[in-house]
């Protein structure tokens, strides 16, 4: 995605048509939090919320074991506020994004659940139509469609545009964290490198929302003129 894409998306994505409040916001909270998975994302309950040192515990499970392993993200003053609004609606869920419906089919029927991937396909569905009808209406092509990982392979880039080197990126996305065993992981472990990481990343993603020039991003004068809530 393009600069101007992120930017777009993030404005116009709560206007579509038959996406909701809840929808829009946990987009915009991939986008916040450097492009985590978006089924961890949707799955983590209210309690995986540490507010006191603002970030989340994500559990990534891999193989056919599933085996469980920690990733915990820190959270920036922009992630902080999208879960200010969500929890206006879903405060009294189990997770920040559900928005109160509850399954339809299989072992879910008539539970509540939290916004499930087919829910965040079919945001991105919209979304795309939307921009498509758009460019149809002024005589030009379609623009080419995209996906909730498109928002991670985007993130990566942005991040490698602002210097985080590749350790540093794989341990934010959750890629080098390999045969953790969970009952000895400090879940705080790189915390300091993960918020770091993320600094760097959202002085840039502020640029792009404000539509400003992103050639450079001077991160001491970030610093200065914008205070993350990190603990």
């Amino acid at each position: 995605m393009s600069h101007e894409e992120v930017r777009l998306l993030w404005r116009n994505i709560g206007d579509t048509h038959r996406v909701g409040f809840v929808l829009a916001c946990a987009i915009r909270f991939m986008l916040a939090t450097a492009g985590q998975r978006p089924k961890q994302l949707l799955r983590a309950t209210w309690e995986d919320y540490d507010f006191q040192r603002n970030c989340v515990t994500l559990i990534d499970r891999k193989g056919r074991q599933g085996t469980e392993k920690i990733h915990v993200v820190p959270l920036t003053g922009r992630a902080m506020a999208i879960l200010r609004a969500v929890r206006a609606i879903s405060g009294s869920y189990p997770w920040p994004f559900c928005s109160g419906v509850k399954g339809r089919s299989g072992a879910s029927k008539g539970e509540l659940m939290p916004l499930t991937l087919e829910s965040l396909k079919n945001g991105f569905i919209r979304y795309n139509k939307a921009l498509a009808e758009q460019a149809t209406s002024k005589d030009k092509p379609a623009p080419e469609p995209f996906t909730a990982r498109d928002i991670r392979r985007t993130v990566k880039n942005l991040m490698i545009d602002v210097g985080v080197n590749r350790e540093q990126r794989n341990l934010l996305q959750s890629h080098a964290q390999s045969g953790v065993d969970v009952k000895h992981y400090d879940r705080h472990e790189h915390l300091p490198e993960k918020r770091e990481s993320l600094r760097r990343y959202d002085a840039l993603l502020d640029k792009i929302l404000k539509g400003e020039e992103t050639t450079l991003v001077d991160m001491d004068t970030y610093r200065q003129q914008k205070e993350l809530s990190f603990s």
